[in-house]
């Protein structure tokens, strides 16, 4: 192999290597603590409020659908996975959790939720903001039904690597 080949790949992985995901991408608000607020997301509105507690913050809300997006037939989420970010004004990610809920019909009580983070670095100077990011599987027929081919849509809003490496 030519050595320039080789010197290239190595710094292309390490570069890759060293690339963290980013939510300067998602829209997010600034943390206010104890405020009620609202988050519009592409398929999701959030409705949550934060609390600074001892070692982080606990963010505690409701994820509703929003049925203006996502297909009409659309009945039941198979799949639910529900994350939460802080960060800084540069989309750095500061903290972050998942969490997977069981699977259920769409309905106006939406997906309630409850994280606690806890920060792992300052991040820029400026304001804290949150953001969240979701994947969705959705479909017309419940699960275990005699449906042959079912619809299936997703619905998803994430972390990414920059350069879309993710």
């Amino acid at each position: 192999m030519n050595k320039k080949i080789f010197i290239f790949i190595n710094i292309f992985f390490l570069v890759v290597g060293c690339t963290k995901p980013t939510v300067l991408h998602l829209k997010k608000n600034e943390l206010k603590n104890n405020k009620n607020q609202i988050l519009e997301m592409k398929y999701l509105i959030f409705n949550y409020q934060c609390k600074q507690i001892k070692d982080g913050f606990s963010i505690k809300g409701t994820a509703y659908p929003r049925y203006d997006k996502i297909p009409p037939w659309g009945r039941f989420a198979e799949e639910i996975w529900i994350g939460s970010y802080l960060c800084d004004r540069k989309g750095n990610i500061l903290a972050q959790k998942i969490k997977l809920l069981p699977p259920q019909p769409l309905s106006s009580h939406g997906f309630p939720f409850h994280f606690r983070l806890k920060p792992s670095d300052f991040g820029s100077p400026g304001p804290i903001f949150i953001t969240f990011g979701y994947r969705l599987k959705i479909s017309n027929a419940y699960p275990h039904s005699t449906t042959k081919n079912p619809k299936i849509f997703f619905a998803i809003e994430k972390a990414e690597v920059p350069g879309g490496l993710d």
